[in-house]
């Protein structure tokens, strides 16, 4: 695994909301596609929201506290519980048409495809 820095794909820095939980987030890049991975555990696929728009892709949703844990005493609490989102910006042009995701294990997986570019030049 090769840890890089690329300017071309970059986390927009929002001011952080109270009570908002912020997952930790893996990008990654691959020949023909942009990878992101979230860990979510605990949250359920209809609670997650995905959107692409102008070159950010955005991910929202919330993690809701099961049942039987909203009458019990607690003596420690760590896990959060709520709202969460990232959004990351794209400086390189994505196929909005191909990106697909997948949630498996607590872990959504969503791959956007690069569009390669090609530019004709005429001679005048």
């Amino acid at each position: 695994m090769k840890k890089g820095s690329n300017p071309l794909v970059f986390e927009r820095v929002l001011k952080r909301e109270v009570g908002t939980i912020y997952p930790p987030m893996d990008i990654s890049e691959e020949k023909d596609y942009i990878i992101v991975r979230i860990d979510l555990p605990g949250v359920k696929k209809r609670d997650i929201r995905i959107i692409f728009e102008d070159r950010n892709l955005r991910i929202e949703g919330i993690k809701k506290k099961s049942k039987e844990e909203e009458g019990s005493v607690f003596y420690r609490i760590e896990r959060e519980f709520g709202r969460f989102f990232r959004e990351i910006a794209f400086n390189i042009p994505v196929d909005s048409d191909k990106i697909s995701a997948e949630f498996i294990d607590g872990v959504l997986e969503i791959k956007l495809k690069k569009v390669k570019r090609k530019i004709k030049v005429e001679i005048g």
